[in-house]
Formats: C-alpha cells, sequence, structure tokens
C-alpha cells in the first residue's frame, strides 16, 4: 500500500528549496575569495569593524562549512546506494558526518540568525539586509532538511 510523505518533508517543495539554500551558500562562499582578492587588487580596506565584522566573517565560514557537510551526505550516500560493496569502507565517514553534522548545521543556522540581526540593526544597503535574510532562511532550510532526512540523528542504524 502507498502511503504519501507528509507534507512536511514532501520533496516537492523541499527539493527546490535545499538547491536553492545550497546555491545562495555557495556563492556566499566564493565572494569570499573574490572580495579579497578585489579589496587586495584596488588597495581597498576592509570597511567592517566590531560586530558587524565579526558576523561578516564567521557567517562566511558557516556558509561554508554547511555546504561542504550537506554536499558530503549527498555524496556518501550516492556512492552507497550506487556501489553496496562501499557501506563498509564508508561507515568511518559516516561516523564522521554524524558527528559534525549537529555542530555544523545548528552552529550555522544560529550564526545565520546572529548573522541577520547584526545586518538588519546596522546602517548597510537594502541589498546587503535581504541577503542576510536570504542567508538566514537558507541556513534554516538546511537545518530542516538535515533533520527531515536524519543527517542529525542519534542512533547508529544507517
Amino acid at each position: 500500500m502507498y502511503d504519501r510523505t507528509a507534507w512536511w518533508k514532501s520533496p516537492g517543495w523541499l527539493l527546490p528549496l535545499v538547491v536553492g539554500a545550497l546555491l545562495a551558500l555557495s556563492l556566499n562562499s566564493l565572494a569570499w575569495p573574490l572580495s579579497a582578492l578585489i579589496r587586495r587588487h584596488y588597495r581597498v580596506a576592509y570597511g567592517l569593524r566590531g560586530s558587524e565584522a565579526t558576523a561578516h566573517r564567521l557567517l562566511r565560514i558557516a556558509c561554508v562549512a554547511v555546504a561542504v557537510v550537506f554536499l558530503a551526505w549527498i555524496v556518501v550516500s550516492f556512492s552507497m546506494v550506487s556501489v553496496l560493496a562501499l557501506i563498509e569502507k564508508l561507515s568511518g565517514l559516516v561516523a564522521v558526518l554524524r558527528i559534525l553534522s549537529p555542530f555544523v548545521f545548528v552552529g550555522g543556522a544560529a550564526l545565520g540568525l546572529w548573522g541577520a540581526w547584526v545586518v538588519f540593526r546596522s546602517q548597510r544597503r537594502w541589498f546587503t539586509k535581504v541577503w542576510a535574510g536570504f542567508l538566514a532562511a537558507s541556513f534554516l532550510v538546511l537545518l530542516w532538511s538535515a533533520v527531515v532526512f536524519r543527517l542529525i540523528s542519534f542512533h547508529s542504524g544507517f
């Protein structure tokens, strides 16, 4: 008998959000070295100070960490499904990902919300505020999908 997928974990709406969130985090991660190289080329100082600078840097680190861990889960899952002999060989990597996932996803979501809060109360441009809100939403989408698809779980069966 066919059971319908619950609406809160339906890939019909969750998959486009996950792809968009990963794209946003990847673009933000790529902007980090590009902006540093552009600032270096034009000899422009880093314009942020205090909590804004801290939030900006930690947010970019969180973008890299969340995107790498989520993509690692995707690669490991597809590798194990496509070649069943890899299940035993990748069990150590699965254990490392299970240990990292709660810290990375929950920490990334917390940093995303804190970064958006810092940007919203600053005098930055409207596009920066919209982007900070979009990044916070992206972190929350990836946290939700990690919980729904049991990337964050405390049992040992896989």
